[in-house]
């Protein structure tokens, strides 16, 4: 709950958020080119870190790892463009974690 606020907080008017698995989450956004999808994507991974969950015992420190896919407007493969994000995902915990990685992108 308190990484998705986290996450909600970064979020622009029309992003959707969705969890595709345990620790696993994909956002939906438009109108973005890579730089500005990476920049995004860097902004809510600082998000996330800035705001350690708190309660009377504890305090933690969230880090997370993203992977970017841009996928052209006209392109429809959005299944491909999911696995080339999943895959920069897995690189950027590969090379320790707490990172973004761009993906190649999907044409």
């Amino acid at each position: 709950k308190h990484f998705t606020g986290a996450v909600k907080n970064s979020l622009r008017e029309g992003d959707k958020l969705f969890r595709t698995g345990g620790e696993e989450f994909v956002i939906i956004s438009n109108n973005l080119d890579s730089k500005n999808a990476f920049t995004f994507a860097e902004r809510i991974r600082l998000a996330v870190k800035e705001q350690p969950y708190r309660n009377a015992e504890v305090t933690l420190y969230i880090t997370c790892s993203i992977g970017v896919s841009v996928i052209d407007a006209q392109q429809e493969d959005i299944q491909m463009a999911l696995e080339v994000a999943d895959q920069a995902m897995y690189q950027a915990k590969r090379e320790g974690k707490d990172r973004t990685v761009m993906g190649a992108e999907v044409k």
